[in-house]
C-alpha cells in the first residue's frame, strides 16, 4: 500500500480507534496513544494490508488488543476474591410484573418488523449466529445482513421509546 492510499484508507480511521480503545481503557490519554500505536502497526505492516478483505476490521481488532495488552501490563485488573458472598435475590412481585410488561412490548416490537429485518434480528440477537452464517441462510449478502439489523435495531428503538413515552 502506497502513502496515498495509507492516508485515504487507514488513517481517517485514527478516531474510531480511539473511541474503541477508550471504551476499553476508559482514559483519553492512553486511548490516544493506542490510537498512534495502532496506526503505527498499520504502517509498518501496509504491505500486507491489500491482502484483507476490510482494512478497518484489522485496524479495530489491532486497537482492540493493543488496549488489552495495556490493561494486562498495568495490572488493572483485579482477580475476583476466593470467595465471593452469594446473595439471594428474589424478585419482587411488581419486578416480575414489569419484566413481563417489557418483555410483551419488545416481542411486540421485533414481531411488528419487516419480515426480513424481523429474521436477521432474531438469527443475530437472540440465536446468536455470525453475520456471514445469517447472509447463507437467508440467502442475502453480508452487507445486506448488516443493513437490515441496522434498520431493525433503529426501528426497535424508536418503537419502545414511544412505548415508554406512553
Amino acid at each position: 500500500m502506497e502513502v496515498e492510499a495509507f492516508a485515504q484508507n487507514v488513517a481517517p480511521l485514527a478516531p474510531r480507534l480511539k473511541r474503541v480503545a477508550y471504551s476499553i481503557l476508559d482514559d483519553e490519554e492512553a486511548a490516544a496513544d493506542v490510537s498512534q500505536e495502532a496506526l503505527m502497526r498499520l504502517w509498518i505492516n501496509r504491505d500486507r494490508l491489500s491482502s484483507y478483505d476490510s482494512v478497518e476490521a484489522v485496524a479495530v481488532t489491532t486497537a482492540r488488543r493493543i488496549a488489552l495488552d495495556m490493561i494486562r501490563k498495568d495490572g488493572r485488573t483485579e482477580p475476583l476474591p476466593d470467595h465471593l458472598p452469594f446473595v439471594d435475590y428474589e424478585p419482587t412481585p411488581q419486578g416480575v410484573l414489569e419484566q413481563s410488561e417489557t418483555m410483551q412490548m419488545v416481542e411486540a416490537a421485533i414481531e411488528a418488523l419487516p419480515p426480513l429485518q424481523r429474521m436477521t434480528f432474531r438469527l443475530k440477537e437472540i440465536d446468536g449466529y455470525e453475520s456471514e452464517v445469517i447472509a447463507q441462510l437467508v440467502g442475502v449478502r453480508v452487507e445486506a445482513v448488516y443493513t437490515n439489523l441496522s434498520r431493525a435495531r433503529r426501528a426497535l428503538r424508536t418503537a419502545l421509546a414511544l412505548q415508554l413515552k406512553r
